[in-house]
């Protein structure tokens, strides 16, 4: 070879093609090599606890099918001379209903059914990110639901007593000083809302303070502190109106109605069974 053709290189204009992985790196084999025959030790802990899954397989596959008692109208057909059986199906059959609806009335488990269907329903289209409506749906779940259930499943007919419904009202107008608050701001909101604070507080001293000294007047009075806690929260609100303010009495407005509507759902009689 002269010295000529030594030096010429050879520079390849292409790149070279890809290969394929190897069979063993790819594949069902590839994945049970990577991660469970990695090493001898995990080889040898997949060979016995592959074993053991198989072996208890087979033992509920026994039990379940092969030794099952099959006919019969009660667990009266399981009990063999010998007292070996597998699994009882006649008592499966028979007990089913009470292991899903408890010792509810069978008359009414229309209404166990009704609740499940719904709250499945409404609970679907939460779990779809494209379905539309979120918040409508949401509301529907966390505010008509639960009271849709709690009335279905026990029969509603609380009988809530006249003061109840009047202590209720009252702590929610209590609640009319957070208006201002979430309108302005803590301390602007305080600034602007002494008289609803001042109002608020006799009020909730009052409401304790029936709890310890007898007599009618002091709950009346201590409701009216309260709405009178509420027109003056609301009132400084109203007087500088912006979004943001109407957001916070509406808002507030909406809760205050809501649970009073609840209440009152409750109490009255829809005529369903009392479960």
């Amino acid at each position: 070879m002269s010295k000529q053709d030594a030096s010429i290189a050879y520079v390849r204009q292409e790149d070279a093609p890809l290969l394929p992985a190897p069979p063993s790196e790819v594949g069902v084999q590839g994945w049970l090599r990577k991660n469970l025959f990695s090493t001898p030790l995990y080889s040898v802990l997949t060979l016995v606890l592959g074993g053991l899954i198989l072996w208890f397989i087979w033992d509920v596959f026994q039990w379940a099918i092969v030794t099952a008692i099959w006919t019969g109208s009660n667990r009266e057909a399981c009990l063999v001379p010998d007292g070996v059986t597998g699994a009882c199906w006649p008592m499966v059959r028979e007990k089913f209903p009470q292991w899903i609806y408890g010792f509810y009335p069978v008359e009414e488990r229309w209404r166990v059914n009704t609740v499940f269907i719904v709250g499945v329903l409404a609970l679907v289209p939460m779990l779809m990110p494209s379905a539309p409506y979120k918040k409508l749906n949401a509301l529907f779940l966390l505010a008509v639901f639960p009271l849709m259930a709690l009335i279905l499943l026990t029969g509603g007919h609380f009988s809530f007593a006249f003061g109840s419904y009047a202590a209720t009202l009252g702590l929610l107008l209590l609640t009319s000083v957070t208006v201002p608050l979430m309108a302005f701001g803590l301390e602007e909101g305080i600034r602007r809302n002494p008289h609803g604070l001042i109002s608020a507080v006799i009020s909730l001293g009052g409401w304790v303070g029936s709890l310890y000294v007898s007599g009618s007047a002091i709950p009346w009075t201590a409701l009216a502190f309260a709405i009178g806690a509420a027109v003056f929260s609301v009132g400084s609100v109203a007087r500088e109106p912006s979004l943001t303010g109407r957001t916070a009495v509406y808002a507030w407005a909406g809760i205050v109605v809501g649970i009073m509507l609840a209440m009152m759902l409750l109490g009255a009689n829809l005529g369903l069974v009392q479960v």
